[in-house]
Parts: structure tokens; C-alpha cells; sequence
């Protein structure tokens, strides 16, 4: 095997875990958040839960601010909630837990969410 090749399989080796890892840690931030988060909000924790906890995900996965109608087309349609319980029932009020937790931050402006977390 020559150098070059030996070189490119070991940052390959490596980046895969960095990835794993890093995924790792960020789901344990999200359900760290997500424990400590008692919804008030007449529908049933779990389903708040989990509908925030897929909207958290997918903001991740951006490194631009998504605003409510971005979140309501990419995510939920798939909710068994209707659009506007889907979001000022779940994601919009769970959103707001990560940006006390410093994961997400808030423009006010426009009304926007970014992940700012690790």
C-alpha cells in the first residue's frame, strides 16, 4: 500500500467518527433539553416533545435562520397536528427552550430560528 493510500484511509477512518461523535453529543444536548421541557400546552408531552425534537433536527442540519414557514413546509405536513397546533402548541413554545439553553438563537426581527449549538 503506498503512503498516499495509507494516508486517505486513516482520514477517512477518522472523519466518520467525528461525525458520529459529534451527532452523538448534539442528540444528547437535544434530549437534555427536551427532558427538562414540561409542556403546558393541552396536547400530550410526548407528541410536543417529538414534533420539537424533529424540528430541532432539521434546524440543525441548516447554517441559515429558518423561519415558521420554513419549519410548516418541511415538517408538518408528516404531523398528525393541525398546522397551526403543530406549531404554537409544539415547536414554536419547545424552540424557545433551546434558545434559553443557548442551542438556538432567536431574531426577534424576523421572526427567525438558527442552531448555534455544537
Amino acid at each position: 500500500m503506498s503512503k498516499q493510500n495509507s494516508s486517505e484511509n486513516t482520514t477517512s477512518g477518522i472523519t466518520p467518527r467525528l461525525e458520529t461523535q459529534k451527532a452523538a453529543a448534539q442528540s444528547t444536548l437535544i434530549n437534555t433539553v427536551l427532558a427538562r421541557w414540561e409542556p403546558q400546552t393541552g396536547i400530550d408531552p410526548h407528541v410536543a416533545r417529538a414534533q420539537t425534537r424533529r424540528a430541532v433536527e432539521w434546524l440543525s442540519q441548516h447554517d441559515v435562520a429558518k423561519e415558521r414557514t420554513d419549519f410548516v413546509a418541511a415538517l408538518a405536513e408528516d404531523s398528525t397536528l393541525t398546522t397551526e397546533i403543530w406549531w404554537g402548541g409544539a415547536v414554536h413554545l419547545g424552540l424557545h427552550q433551546f434558545v434559553e439553553a443557548g442551542l438556538v438563537e432567536y431574531r426577534s426581527n424576523t421572526q427567525a430560528y438558527r442552531w448555534i449549538g455544537e
